[in-house]
């Protein structure tokens, strides 16, 4: 793990100028860390960090330790709350917000190689955590307001990335649905938790609306995973559901209870009565290991009478290829269940 550290910290070490200025880079004023290899864009995202490309060149955990080594204090909020949570998605490309009193702002100011962080009143009533274990001291908010903090940047339009289209849903909601998927996968929040955080800053009827459409359970493991179920959410015929992470045997076909000694596949989504399963494909499945391990997979679920549906991000964007794919699957499904 590199962490931030302080220049003059190094300078009384003992760590000469020229090896300052050849192994370490600025991360914020008068603090450095060690240089790794560089991407080809010239972004220095940090191991362990799901960075994305962005105006930053360094991770917001990285940033956010380096706001603590010079100034010490504050509770941060937003994104960088959200990454010290175990959010790995989206953060990376976002400002290191610090609460510092109840009055003090502050503009961003990003000058390249160098940041600053954005200062914001602490909200009223809102709880703090210590989750980094690199940085004991440094404060969090808790998991509650920082899900609505996040969630009121998606909304407003202030926080975007792609997402595919998905019918009768605004772009927004997408985003606010798989933000919301992602954090209740790293903490131990619950939708009745945003419900009441986001009372006074959230329509409340939009928020009910939007915690109707996520998955907090044992859902979806990715953002692309919660689009797919978006996507299909309306094509099982009536009294059919789709339910994420389902266990299947792949000696019988059965519905296995999570952690059953049985050999089994986990569909991303599945509707056990139908026996149609859906996977997607991320960059992983590319993987040479990884093509042989899903073929065999997918054979087996064949071999114990269960539809599947492969989808990955081109097909995605392919919606009526994908959907008339899926339906015909539904279709054979419905005429073995009858």
């Amino acid at each position: 793990m590199r962490l931030p550290v302080a220049r003059t910290g190094l300078v009384e070490a003992g760590v000469r100028r020229s090896v300052l200025d050849r192994d370490y880079a600025a991360l914020t004023r008068g603090v450095l860390v060690l240089l790794a290899c560089d991407a080809d864009d010239g972004t220095e995202f940090l191991p362990g960090t799901g960075g994305e490309p962005g105006r930053y060149r360094y991770d917001i955990i990285t940033r956010s330790r380096a706001f603590e080594v010079t100034r010490p204090g504050g509770v941060r909020g937003y994104w960088a709350a959200a990454a010290h949570l175990g959010l790995v998605y989206w953060a990376d490309s976002s400002a290191v917000v610090i609460h510092r009193g109840r009055n003090k702002r502050g503009s961003l100011t990003d000058d390249g190689p160098v940041s600053y962080p954005v200062f914001r009143p602490l909200p009223t009533g809102a709880g703090t955590v210590t989750p980094d274990p690199a940085f004991p001291d440094l404060q969090v908010v808790d998991a509650a307001t920082c899900a609505v903090q996040c969630l009121t940047t998606v909304l407003t339009g202030k926080k975007t990335w792609w997402v595919p289209v998905v019918p009768g849903l605004a772009s927004v909601t997408v985003r606010a649905v798989q933000f919301l998927d992602a954090f209740f996968q790293c903490t131990w929040l619950t939708p009745q938790d945003v419900a009441v955080a986001a009372r006074n800053h959230i329509d409340r009827r939009q928020v009910a609306d939007i915690l109707a459409l996520t998955d907090p359970g044992f859902g979806a493991q990715s953002p692309m995973e919660t689009a797919l179920r978006l996507i299909v959410r309306e094509e099982l015929p009536a009294r059919y559901i789709w339910i994420s992470q389902v266990h299947v045997s792949l000696t019988d076909g059965s519905v296995q209870a999570g952690g059953s000694a049985v050999r089994c596949a986990v569909p991303d989504l599945a509707c056990p009565e139908l026996k149609v399963a859906l996977f997607y494909d991320g960059g992983h499945h590319d993987a040479a290991a990884q093509v042989d391990t899903d073929f065999d997979m997918v054979q087996s679920l064949r071999d114990v009478g269960w539809e599947v549906v492969r989808v990955n991000k081109t097909l995605l964007k392919k919606r009526s290829v994908m959907l008339k794919q899926l339906r015909a699957a539904i279709a054979r499904g419905l005429a073995g269940a009858g």
